[in-house]
């Protein structure tokens, strides 16, 4: 090994020690080999997104449609936005104990505003006169919503999706930080 004799060679060292660790095939089979840490990353991922898209798209869409409760759930959803990552993961993991439970509730609470928003703000930027055309060729207010709405508020919904999905991913980290595995 060549002795180091200046920041840059500090960097490579390190670099050469990182693909050495990582080209070593004991280091990536195994239960705790990259591979399974990579699997356990992208399963709490899926799985925390699945669940914040389950639950914030509804309620997103009827917020849009109806605009009832707007106040109250943008409230929170920007309430929720501004916890600190870890100490939700912390204090909810105290709550729930050491496994899979706590980060996956955690990772859900970060990312159903992001979902939320992009719903609501998908709908909610419809010209008025795009429904009130809808309804006059005779369509319910669940067609409207459905045809109508979803469509045209799509690209945003999307957005919101991503970026909940980019938080949850960057955040996914923390979960083997009270038990659940990943790549933390």
């Amino acid at each position: 090994e060549l002795p180091c004799t200046g920041e840059g060679d500090a960097v490579m060292n390190w670099l050469s020690q990182a693909f050495g660790w990582l080209g070593d095939p004991a280091n990536l089979d195994g239960p705790s080999g990259v591979w399974a840490l990579i699997g356990q990353h992208l399963a709490i991922t899926g799985w925390a997104t699945l669940i914040a898209v389950v639950l914030g798209v509804p309620l997103g869409l009827a917020i849009g449609h109806t605009g009832r409760g707007r106040a109250l759930v943008v409230g929170l959803s920007g309430a929720a936005r501004a916890l600190p990552a870890i100490g939700l993961l912390t204090m909810v993991a105290l709550l729930a104990g050491i496994g899979l439970i706590g980060p996956l509730v955690a990772l859900v609470v970060l990312a159903v505003p992001s979902v939320i928003a992009g719903a609501y703000s998908g709908v909610d930027s419809i010209e008025p006169v795009t429904r009130d055309a809808a309804r006059a060729v005779g369509m319910s207010p669940a067609q409207v919503l459905v045809h109508v709405e979803l469509p045209l508020a799509l690209p945003q919904l999307l957005g919101g999706i991503r970026a909940a999905a980019l938080q949850v991913i960057a955040t996914a980290i923390l979960a083997s930080y009270v038990g659940a595995g990943g790549l933390g």
